[in-house]
């Protein structure tokens, strides 16, 4: 990472978070309530018709027998003839009705293991709580005085929010990939600011050089 100032990193977190994660949050939570709207839809239709198909078989068996209907359907004897057709009638619409429905049942089925509302709702809603915990990161960067500290939460925050974009719209299944933690990179930062001092420190270089010198049996020597 460049070696921006603080006052630089504090304007590029705060663009960062106003334009990509607040953004990138809303719309998590948007088409995870779209999803989840569709979904809680289908399944109401999905019951309302499984419903259906057992109340219209109850009712179809309850028309036979209280009509007096024989094996065959025909009327019997004790039922009157005015009686008898708009009995049929009724039975008949209804067991029409135990036929069909549940292919309407099984048609919402397929509609949602086709489009997988359910499975993509969650997809989102993981993503937002992955969001959250990246957020979590660095919030508030005028509480932190250190400047390495700074430097790794704010690397912490940009890095794990970009990952778990990258892994929600990449994998397209359930963004499970931990953020990474701090500690690691305030560890990375300290090791690289103890590199750069000591490439630039003289007396360094040079009790590095004085502690290994060449020997000379290394030194080549000629043939002759």
């Amino acid at each position: 990472m460049p070696n921006f100032s603080r006052e630089d990193m504090f304007a590029r977190y705060y663009v960062f978070d106003r334009f990509a994660l607040d953004d990138q949050r809303t719309y998590y939570k948007l088409r995870k309530e779209e999803y989840r709207k569709a979904s809680v839809q289908i399944n109401r239709f999905k019951a309302l018709f499984s419903a259906l198909t057992g109340i219209s078989a109850a009712l179809a068996v309850f028309v036979l027998t209280i009509g007096g209907f024989t094996g065959d359907g025909t009327c019997s004897a004790a039922v009157r003839p005015d009686n008898c057709l708009p009995a049929q009638t009724v039975a008949s619409f209804l067991a029409i009705c135990s036929i069909v429905l549940p292919g309407v049942a099984s048609f919402f089925s397929m509609l949602a293991d086709l489009f997988q509302w359910d499975r993509f709702a969650d997809i989102y809603e993981s993503a937002a709580n992955n969001l959250e915990r990246a957020d979590a990161q660095l919030t508030d960067p005028e509480m932190i005085p250190d400047e390495t500290f700074f430097r790794a939460a704010y690397t912490a925050y940009v890095s794990g929010t970009l990952e778990v974009m990258t892994s929600e719209t990449s994998q397209w299944g359930q963004v499970s990939t931990a953020v990474p933690s701090i500690e690691s990179f305030i560890e990375a930062q300290r090791q690289k600011d103890e590199r750069n001092q000591n490439r630039f420190n003289p007396n360094v270089a040079k009790t590095s050089t004085s502690t290994n010198p060449a020997s000379s049996s290394d030194l080549p020597t000629s043939a002759g």
